[in-house]
């Protein structure tokens, strides 16, 4: 008995000719050849822009003018969002003391304070406060109104309303041309 020479398997001795075992056209060039597929031709014509007849004086003008409009509007952008986060910091401000005494962070809160409120009111005072505000329901504050003022030689006040559960919660926030603080907590009944 003669023994024979193992093949793959799934190959037989002789190779069937059919498409899987072909072995493909497609590379050639050192080895690797591509196809002759035709691109897709797109028509962009559409998307042209139409000639203008601008002589290099209008150019020059244009180029000009952009100099200095272009960084005069990105400077006025800039500035209406300095002021817009100036004058949004108070009333965000007041949000988190809000958050904080809700969360029993009372040092926390207490720190956002001025030093003239804390110079009125001790930490002990406060966590009287904070017990009274936490004794009703501050989780879901609803703003009634919102005004700022600024006294001359004092600095800016920002009043804010807050309603919750029954009661009114009125909250000052101060800035002294340094940095803003909360000035006033009170707490009043709904009448």
């Amino acid at each position: 008995m003669e023994l024979k020479a193992p093949a793959p398997l799934g190959e037989s001795e002789r190779k069937k000719e059919s498409p899987l075992n072909k072995p493909t056209q497609g590379y050639q060039n050192d080895g690797i050849k591509q196809e002759n597929t035709p691109t897709p031709k797109f028509d962009f014509s559409w998307l042209k822009l139409p000639k203008l007849n601008i002589t290099p004086q209008k150019k020059r003008k244009i180029i000009e003018i952009s100099l200095i409009a272009v960084p005069a509007l990105l400077l006025l952008i800039l500035s209406i969002m300095i002021i817009s986060f100036v004058k949004s910091e108070p009333y965000r401000m007041s949000k988190e003391f809000l958050e904080r005494i809700e969360n029993r962070d009372i040092t926390g809160a207490y720190n956002m304070t001025t030093d003239a409120y804390k110079s009125a009111e001790t930490l002990k005072d406060f966590k009287k406060l904070t017990d009274k505000l936490n004794s009703v329901d501050i989780s879901n504050p609803k703003e009634k109104d919102r005004y700022m003022e600024e006294i001359p030689g004092m600095g800016q006040y920002a009043h804010i309303k807050y309603k919750v559960s029954g009661y009114y919660v009125d909250i000052t926030v101060f800035n002294d041309e340094i940095d803003w603080g909360i000035h006033t907590v009170t707490l009043s009944l709904i009448d």
